[in-house]
């Protein structure tokens, strides 16, 4: 695995690698905005991105791109929806920051924009939000640049308000026709996560057989019949869970010759999940062709088509297998609810289709000039079917949709002859976005003429940027950069405005500057972004889309909103020690204004949008990279990399509620859980069991007066460590870790399981059940205090990944082929104190920042071994 770059020129030149730099003829240098895109001659521009180069061992192990991009840049984090295939991944940069803009970064693939980590359009039901982002396969990229702060302000503006993820795709190669292919085999196997049902019976006062849980105990309604306590493994015994299969495929040919290199490539793949119903099948295409056209003139054209058929599993409703099984109590009544209600089986398809053509000429020496054109166009269908049981008609739903981003952009640069030990670059450009979303769906009963409900929506937004900077060039040591930008959208009653600046000072290079010999390079730079945002064209759909731009608003004071103002401070820090460290230290502060939210404004029950507050975030990111080190025949390379962030609201009048105990409140984290917290617990009466939660002192569980903060959604530190091992040539063995903490979320289903008509939780049933389990059980059954017992700090430490790679000699194909087999494992053991289904899946991911899990499939382990062939 290529480690994280860490000094500023070494990163740019190491996306592009060697290839790319023979695609780049244009000798004019762009001032910021920089082209972290390796074919832009600009590359070197960038203040500061991570770089994410991914092998062949890498996309192995790695299923989809939100995969690909776990625990590999500091500040970058990713969270899963749910253990099922086609699930979503929540993506942040640098914590929360909106709650209305998404908090997922830009995506930008071959220099366009394209439909991201968003929220999808149509949902079937039950189920979560389906990824985007994973449309695309890991096998088609070549490297991802991961942008933030005022990186991401200067290149892409208003869109880039949460970072921005820049994707190059695979490319041409040497000189010749070269060859490659790969296929794989692997399992899945449940990650052991799911609870066991608790039932206890008793004598109830009629003298009957009841259900006798500690609480009816506890209040007399039932004598307990002796050791009764049954524990029940449902999910085993009624066949819900299996060994999901994973077959994949693909080849590539790729080279050059004269002025033109070119790649193409085509993959497929099938895949069961580890819950019945839920299966995927994907197919992958993909080509490039650069060609140098006359001296100077350079064209890339790139096109690539995925398609997605998948088998998606209710989750996380009334409906929903785990649900069922993880309520019902006994494994009978399980097998009776089963059998009782049919599953809905839905079905859910993805076609996405994207193109983008460059064209980059220097007519003179010092003067560039570029133009792009992309289109990246989605569609999205899917059907739900449940039959017609117990008196309630046939359900049939259905959802289509389609998401159009279209992106034109012109700029043009010139670097000024040098004055003295100064050279000034000029450079301006304009862009043109254009964003179409089409949703419709209904369901229908028993009547198909008579749909009980439907929806058809569509939304259009334009938006025109352009911009100016310069860049200076001091001694070639000292670079100072700076540009300007303005977005207009065409439904918007005023512009928006974006600034940045960055500095980068090579100290270690100055001539006064007394370098000691274990100091390779030292290098300090900082940098300043402000930008302006409103929220994307799918905001509409919770409104009517006029609400965003003062229209059709739904109450007087709400008429008019200002759009939020993000500005960003960074500096830090690269150097390389020794000839074998290279380190890396950024600290930020980000602070965004006149926050955006949904609030009620009419007896509760309407809701407006409106300027509420103001988020800052504060943190610092580091790396470390430790060189190759040789030992005997062994070499080896050790990558570390962690981010800490702080994050809280400022400003904010009345708290804003949510929902699931989540806020917006002065001096506390974006969308903080509140609630009323158990203060304590003791048996006073020495039964064993507690009995009741209220606030005074001979409570056996005391719950304190009033709402107070519980926990942040959002972790606020993580960790990642990566170690390779070569042995020999032919022999590579790797491990990726990542820790992921200072975050809580609600168990919510947990807390569904310990009250109500459910009661079959441990902490309901069992005698033997700590205190502290039957404290949470018995508040989860006062209505001032709810789901708070169960908000639960889910910090966790995960193995990512485990791969070990052999190469065959070359003697055994003649040295015509190079062979290798990777065999490698993902998600296999997690460390956690945190007791629910699983510390890092979140069902609320599809909502910006609703943080619950509830019945949802925790993160299956993944087995792989795959066989590359290049000739």
């Amino acid at each position: 695995m290529q480690r994280h770059t860490l000094a500023l020129a070494v990163a740019a030149v190491l996306t592009a690698g060697q290839v790319a730099a023979q695609d780049q003829p244009v000798p004019a240098r762009s001032p910021i905005p920089c082209h972290p895109n390796p074919e832009a001659d600009s590359a070197a521009a960038c203040p500061g991105p991570y770089s994410i180069v991914p092998t062949d061992h890498d996309r192995a192990v790695a299923r989809t791109l939100s995969e690909l991009l776990q625990a590999r840049a500091p500040g970058l984090y990713v969270r899963a929806t749910s253990g099922i295939i086609g699930a979503a991944s929540g993506i942040q940069l640098r914590g929360a920051r909106h709650v209305v803009v998404p908090n997922a970064p830009l995506v930008i693939v071959d220099g366009i924009r394209v439909a991201g980590n968003g929220p999808v359009p149509g949902s079937l039901p039950g189920l979560g939000a389906v990824s985007a982002l994973d449309d695309l396969s890991p096998e088609l990229v070549d490297s991802i640049t991961v942008l933030s702060g005022p990186a991401a302000t200067a290149r892409y503006g208003p869109a880039a308000a949460s970072g921005a993820l820049v994707i190059a795709t695979r490319r041409g190669g040497g000189p010749g026709m070269h060859v490659s292919g790969f296929t794989g085999v692997g399992a899945r196997t449940d990650s052991g996560r799911l609870p066991a049902n608790y039932e206890r019976v008793g004598t109830g006062a009629g003298g009957g057989t009841v259900r006798c849980s500690l609480r009816d105990q506890a209040f007399g309604t039932c004598t307990p019949q002796g050791d009764s306590v049954n524990v029940y493994t449902p999910i085993d015994s009624l066949g819900l869970l299996r060994s999901g299969t994973l077959w994949t495929a693909g080849a590539r040919v790729y080279g050059g010759g004269g002025p033109v290199r070119y790649t193409a490539g085509v993959s497929h793949g099938t895949e069961q999940g580890v819950l019945r119903e839920n299966s995927g099948t994907r197919t992958d295409l993909h080509g490039r062709v650069t060609a140098r056209l006359l001296p100077g003139l350079r064209v890339s054209v790139t096109a690539l088509h995925a398609g997605r058929d998948l088998r998606l599993p209710v989750e996380n409703g009334n409906f929903s297998p785990l649900t069922l099984a993880l309520l019902a109590g006994s494994g009978a009544r399980v097998a009776d609810a089963l059998e009782t209600i049919p599953p809905i089986r839905n079905t859910f398809g993805t076609r996405r289709t994207s193109a983008a053509a460059t064209a980059a000429w220097a007519p003179l020496p010092w003067l560039g000039l570029e133009a792009r054109y992309g289109v990246d166009r989605g569609f999205r269908d899917g059907v739900g079917h449940q039959e017609a049981f117990g008196g309630a008609p046939e359900l049939r739903y259905a959802t289509a949709s389609r998401q159009d981003v279209r992106t034109a952009a012109g700029e043009a640069w010139a670097r000024l002859p040098a004055f003295g030990a100064a050279r000034l670059r000029l450079g301006a450009g304009v862009e043109r976005t254009g964003e179409l979303m089409r949703r419709s769906e209904g369901d229908v009963a028993t009547n198909p003429a008579a749909p009980t409900s439907s929806l058809s929506v569509r939304l259009h937004r334009k938006v025109t940027g352009i911009w100016a900077g310069e860049g200076l060039d001091w001694r070639g040591t000292v670079r100072l950069d700076g540009v300007v930008r303005r977005d207009r959208l065409a439904e918007a009653s005023r512009a928006l405005w974006s600034g940045s600046a960055s500095l980068g000072w090579s100290l270690g290079d100055e001539p006064f500057f007394r370098r000691p010999a274990w100091l390779g390079a030292l290098r300090l730079r900082a940098g300043w972004g402000t930008t302006e945002t409103w929220p994307p064209v799918y905001a509409g759909f919770a409104q009517n889309e006029n609400d965003l731009f003062g229209g059709a608003c739904v109450h007087p004071d709400h008429c008019v909103v200002d759009p939020e103002r993000a500005t960003e401070v960074e500096a830090g820090v690269e150097a390389s020690l020794f000839g074998l460290v290279n380190a890396r230290v950024t600290g930020y502060t980000d602070r965004t204004a006149r926050l955006l939210s949904w609030v009620p404004v009419v007896n509760g029950s309407v809701f407006g949008l409106d300027n509420v507050g103001t988020v800052t975030n504060r943190g610092i990111e580091a790396s470390l990279g430790l060189g190759e080190v040789r030992t005997g025949a062994a070499r080896w390379d050790v990558d570390l990399l962690a981010s800490f962030n702080r994050n809280r609201v400022d400003g904010v009048g009345m708290p804003v509620g949510l929902g699931n105990l989540q806020r917006v409140a002065s001096g506390a984290p974006l969308g903080g859980y509140w609630g009323i917290p158990i203060r304590g617990y003791a048996d006073r009466d020495g039964d064993g069991t507690l009995r009741d939660a209220c606030a005074g002192s001979a409570c056996e569980v005391v719950l304190g007066d009033t709402a107070e903060l519980l926990g942040s959604p959002t972790p606020t530190r993580m960790v990642g460590a990566q170690a390779r091992l070569r042995l020999g040539s032919r022999v590579t063995a790797a491990a990726r870790v990542e820790h992921q903490g200072g975050y809580s979320i609600l168990d919510n289903a947990e807390f569904t399981r310990c009250r109500g008509f459910a009661l079959d939780c441990r902490g309901q049933n069992d005698p033997a059940a700590p205190l502290g389990e039957q404290a949470r059980s018995v508040a989860a059954n006062v209505l001032t205090v709810g789901g708070a017992a169960y908000v639960r700090d889910a910090s966790f430490t995960r193995l990512r990944e485990v791969t070990v790679t052999v190469g065959a000699p070359g003697g055994w194909t003649g040295n015509r082929a190079a062979v290798e087999l990777t065999l490698g494992g993902r998600n296999l053991a997690t460390w956690s104190g945190y007791p629910g289904l699983d510390p890092e899946t979140n069902g609320g991911v599809g909502s910006n920042l609703i943080s619950a899990q509830g019945f949802i499939l925790p993160i299956p382990r993944t087995w792989i071994a795959r066989l590359d062939v290049r000739f």
